[in-house]
């Protein structure tokens, strides 16, 4: 197949090798592949890494992006516009980009002025509902809700411990809604004989929340690497000192 005689530069973003992923794989063989076949054509490598340190990369990598930092996803695109790149070939596969559901990616998206080309690895089935999930705050952290679960004995040893509450929105009712409900429920029925489920419990957010902490133990079990505290947690020394 023949190249449009305007294509002289492309340009790969994913993780890439030695970073041991089988999208860093593949995408070291495409790029292999495609300079093989087309030895006039420049071809380069945008990294997602996914550690502080870094990967010794080959020379075909020309920039790195830590995945959670955004303005490093700004940065790429900045640079990618700047060495007049034709193509970029995007290797897409959840996990790989930082922000909530991989959503930093949009940034550099968004600021480029070239053409993509993108091989999507993972298709959801259906995203709608995890996309619209909202990570919030603890609304009542000086309770202390982490500190008194069940699993805090695991964050004590240093084993990651995901503790998630019920949030204070509540779809298809006015913001005050949900927290009038909470404050009901903890004067009211709060370990006291009435500390039962009623009739007009409207349990779907249970439901939700429970196809969610399924989807995450699920890519738990079936990530290449353990989960790690993030940097800068009073718990990661104790992890780290785990995994040694």
């Amino acid at each position: 197949m023949d190249l449009p005689s305007n294509v002289k530069r492309i340009a790969f973003l994913a993780d890439y090798v030695p970073r041991q992923c089988g999208i860093a794989t593949f995408t070291a063989d495409l790029r292999e592949a495609i300079a093989a076949q087309y030895s006039d054509l420049h071809s380069s490598i945008i990294a997602v890494t996914d550690r502080p340190e870094g990967y010794h990369y080959p020379s075909e990598v020309r920039f790195e992006i830590p995945e959670q930092d955004i303005s490093a996803y700004r940065r790429a695109a900045d640079f990618l516009n700047l060495v007049n790149v034709d193509v970029l070939c995007l290797q897409h596969e959840f996990g790989i980009f930082g922000g909530p559901s991989g959503r930093h990616l949009l940034t550099l998206l968004r600021n480029l002025r070239m053409p993509v080309v993108t091989t999507l690895h993972t298709i959801l089935r259906d995203p709608s509902a995890e996309q619209k999930r909202v990570l919030r705050p603890d609304p009542e952290s000086e309770k202390g809700f982490y500190y008194r679960s069940d699993h805090f004995n695991f964050a004590k040893k240093g084993v990651p411990a995901l503790y998630t509450d019920t949030g204070v929105d509540f779809v298809g009712k006015p913001a005050e809604y949900s927290q009038q409900k909470r404050d009901e429920y903890t004067n009211k029925d709060y370990h006291a004989p009435s500390d039962q489920i009623k009739p007009d419990w409207d349990l779907t957010g249970a439901v939700d929340d429970s196809q969610l902490l399924f989807l995450v133990g699920y890519r738990v079990a079936n990530a290449r690497k353990f989960p790690e505290w993030k940097p800068g947690n009073e718990f990661k020394a104790t992890r780290d000192a785990m995994l040694k």
